[in-house]
């Protein structure tokens, strides 16, 4: 399975695979919100419980730019090349997430003060992530 999500919505890598690890998780558990892996882990990584807002928050759209693009279970690499051959576009380094990611936006989707910064917010982040199913 694979997903694949705007880019400039995530702060850090380390958000991604907390999202990806509650969206493995609740597969697990039979308790997706969603009707795939790919789309709880879109949702896991919203701060609502609207899953529609969450795709189209850090879902890709036709005006995205930037892609990441998450595999899971892939073991032996074959998806991953099957995929490469089609996307339209090159392959970056991971360590380019800070410069492509729009701090401001990822303010504003997670609603939160300007107090915050790049540190702060991560830890913010993670705990929406982690309380979600917990918030209402």
């Amino acid at each position: 399975m694979l997903d694949t999500m705007a880019w400039r919505t995530v702060l850090q890598l380390f958000v991604v695979l907390a999202a990806a690890n509650r969206a493995v998780h609740q597969a697990a558990h039979n308790r997706l919100a969603t009707r795939s892996l790919s789309a709880e882990l879109v949702y896991s990584l919203s701060p609502t419980r609207n899953i529609s807002d969450s795709l189209v928050t850090f879902g890709i759209a036709d005006t995205s730019k930037n892609v990441l693009v998450c595999i899971f279970d892939d073991k032996d690499g074959s998806v991953m090349k099957k995929l490469a051959k089609q996307i339209d576009g090159k392959p970056e380094a991971l360590d380019k997430l800070s410069s492509i990611m729009d701090f401001g936006l990822i303010q504003k989707v997670y609603q939160l003060r300007d107090s915050f910064n790049e540190d702060t917010i991560s830890d913010h982040v993670l705990s929406r992530i982690v309380a979600k199913d917990f918030i209402s």
